[in-house]
């Protein structure tokens, strides 16, 4: 399929375009027969040099998580304090830092497309539509955090821990 004389705004062309692709990738691994296990050494490196940063920013996200824990349980034993501080950080992390993350990692996939193929001057549209996607998370996380309380005491939370949570 000659990739030019297709129409990139129909679904048809672009099907095609990928099936053609698909038939020269599979060209190119059948030309490394003779050396299988060196093309998947450097496809496994090039995953790991992508994975390891992102797995060890969100491994020191979780030990943040535990050392909050310890801090509240080290300097104040109070039951109530300590169940609180774990609710409030639970419910952070469900109403907050999940839906960031979540949409921050959507975002750096499609700066990352775009660095590899020569397009880094789009960033900015990207960019652009990070601004648009995480304002009303931005707004619906600061509204479950000022309305921890009640909606907290609504799902019947006992009220001693509702004052140390928020």
């Amino acid at each position: 399929v000659d990739s030019q004389v297709l129409k990139p705004n129909s679904w048809c062309s672009c099907l095609a375009l990928s099936m053609s692709q698909t038939s020269n990738h599979a060209r190119e691994v059948s030309d490394f027969q003779g050396r299988p296990l060196k093309h998947i050494a450097e496809e496994i490196w090039i995953l790991l040099k992508i994975t390891v940063p992102m797995m060890f920013r969100l491994y020191i996200l979780c030990a943040f998580d535990r050392l909050t824990v310890a801090i509240v349980g080290h300097y104040d034993a109070t039951p109530d304090h300590i169940s609180g501080a774990l609710l409030g950080k639970m419910y952070s992390n469900i109403t907050g830092l999940s839906v960031g993350i979540g949409l921050a990692l959507g975002i750096s996939t499609l700066v990352s497309q775009n660095h590899g193929r020569g397009a880094d001057h789009e960033n900015g549209k990207v960019l652009w539509q990070c601004i648009k996607v995480l304002t009303p998370a931005f707004i619906f996380s600061a509204a479950a955090a000022l309305l921890s309380k009640p909606l907290l005491a609504a799902i019947g939370q006992p009220a001693g821990v509702l004052t140390p949570c928020q």
